[in-house]
């Protein structure tokens, strides 16, 4: 199928439905992938978090995702 021909076709079946929720989750995607490189604005909460995050593993503070396993089935064991 080529690219105008399903562009046709979710015109078409756009056209045709009623649901309120899929045409938003529509909406949501196809505005989601026009934003230019997806920037996210971040709470200065967050900032923070993820500066921290990044010093974090800079400083070689970091748990391999093997070990992190470990530590959650040894918590979940409990």
């Amino acid at each position: 199928m080529t690219t105008n021909q399903i562009k046709k076709l979710l015109i078409s079946k756009i056209d045709d439905t009623n649901d309120d929720e899929l045409l938003r989750a529509v909406y949501k995607i196809m505005d989601h992938n026009s934003t230019p490189g997806n920037v996210y604005n971040l709470t200065n909460e967050q900032r923070t978090e993820v500066d921290a995050g990044l010093r974090e593993i800079e400083n070689g503070e970091t748990v391999s995702d093997e070990e992190l396993q470990k530590e959650i089935d040894k918590w979940l064991n409990e």
